[in-house]
């Protein structure tokens, strides 16, 4: 008789635990659903035409031919470096549905070489890449050169992530394939 009560007891309370951690948020369930809410969240696109320039402040997905995905970023991979700056990792994505994690937005850096008052894109100029509004604070897509202790952690190549801080290693320059 003592095992048994025992065991209902045992029973009643991972109840109770259950239901009170389902009513904070706190279950393993819920905080993956509220991730993927806040991942998830549709984003407009600039619409653009065919001929139409590429601008500053515009919304696009881009797109990587080698893994025949879309780039985009995960939260919830995460470390703070040496450099004072939050890393998120870049990741790949088949979701060909614009949404928080995969949408970039384009801005110019200061003295590019073009005038100021030029909002197209050209190619040679230098821009940051960063994550729209929804997500949160921006993130900069970021890459640091090959070595042997900086590298992917998958595929050992050069590294990219978004980071929380603009530094030089945000810079990237739009040539011509």
């Amino acid at each position: 008789v003592g095992n048994w009560s025992e065991d209902y007891e045992l029973q009643q309370h991972r109840i109770k635990d259950y239901i009170q951690r389902k009513e904070a948020g706190t279950l393993t369930v819920s905080k993956m659903q509220q991730k993927l809410m806040h991942h998830l969240q549709p984003v407009q696109l600039t619409k653009a035409n065919a001929g139409d320039n590429v601008n500053f402040g515009d919304t696009l997905l881009m797109w990587n031919h080698a893994a025949e995905s879309f780039v985009a970023t995960d939260l919830g991979d995460s470390e703070a470096r040496d450099d004072g700056a939050t890393h998120c990792a870049a990741t790949a994505t088949k979701y060909s549905y614009p949404c928080a994690r995969n949408a970039l937005e384009i801005s110019r850096v200061q003295d590019d070489g073009f005038a100021e008052d030029d909002s197209t894109l050209h190619y040679g100029q230098t821009v940051r890449f960063a994550t729209t509004a929804l997500l949160g604070e921006p993130l900069y897509l970021h890459s640091y050169h090959y070595t042997p202790t900086t590298c992917s952690k998958y595929s050992r190549n050069q590294e990219v992530t978004l980071s929380s801080v603009p530094e030089q290693y945000t810079l990237w320059k739009v040539l011509h394939v």
